[in-house]
C-alpha cells in the first residue's frame, strides 16, 4: 500500500482510497485513518508504518469512529452483508460487536456519528440517539417520544455539560446528565 500526502492510499492493483477522517490518540500514541471501501487504518508515527484492519461485521466501510478514555474505541459502519457497532479494546486489540437484533435498548446499529463524553457514549443513528452507559453496561434509545424532533440524526457535539443533536428533522439539545431533549 502507499500512502501519500494528501491521505489518499492506493492498494496493489492501483485503486485509490481517500481518508474521510483521522483521529489520533494521545494514550497509544497511534492515528487512525478511515479509508471507506477499505477499511480502518492504524498508523504507528513513530516507527512510521500502517497496518489496515477491518473491524467486525462493519468490514471495509467504517463510517465513524471515537475514542473512549477508557483504553477504548467505538468503530460503527456496515457492508453489503450486515453492520454494527464494534469496541476495540486499544490494549489487546479485541474487538466486542453489538448488534441491534441481539441487544436490549439499541433500536438500530445504523450509525452516522459516535460521542464519547465521561462514562457514556453516544451514536447517531437512523432510529434516534442512542447511549451506551458503561458504568452500568447498557444501552437505550431516544426517540420522538423522548423529545427528539426526529429519528434520522447525522451530527453530534458537545459544548459544556449540553449535547446538541444534529438530523434530517432540525437541532436538539440535550441537558447531560439528566437526559433531558429540548428543541
Amino acid at each position: 500500500r502507499f500512502y501519500s500526502d494528501d491521505g489518499s492510499i492506493k492498494d496493489r492493483f492501483n485503486r485509490q482510497y481517500n481518508a474521510t477522517f483521522d483521529v489520533y490518540d494521545e494514550l497509544y500514541k497511534r492515528r487512525y485513518i478511515c479509508y471507506p471501501g477499505l477499511g480502518l487504518g492504524v498508523v504507528n508515527e513513530r516507527h512510521q508504518s500502517m497496518k489496515i484492519i477491518q473491524p467486525g461485521p462493519a468490514g471495509k466501510d467504517v463510517q465513524c469512529f471515537a475514542l473512549s478514555g477508557s483504553g477504548f474505541a467505538w468503530v460503527a459502519g456496515e457492508n453489503p452483508n450486515n453492520s454494527g457497532i464494534n469496541l476495540l479494546d486499544r490494549k489487546t486489540g479485541n474487538w466486542q460487536h453489538f448488534n441491534s437484533e441481539y441487544v436490549r435498548g439499541l433500536e438500530s446499529h445504523r450509525i452516522y456519528d459516535i460521542l464519547t463524553y465521561k462514562t457514556s457514549n453516544y451514536f447517531a443513528s437512523d432510529q434516534g440517539l442512542a447511549v451506551f452507559n458503561a458504568d452500568k453496561a447498557k444501552w437505550k434509545t431516544y426517540d420522538r417520544f423522548s423529545g427528539l424532533s426526529g429519528l434520522e440524526l447525522r451530527a453530534l457535539g458537545i459544548s459544556g455539560d449540553e449535547l446538541f443533536i444534529g438530523g434530517d428533522y432540525g437541532l436538539n439539545r440535550m441537558k447531560l446528565p439528566k437526559g433531558n431533549i429540548s428543541p
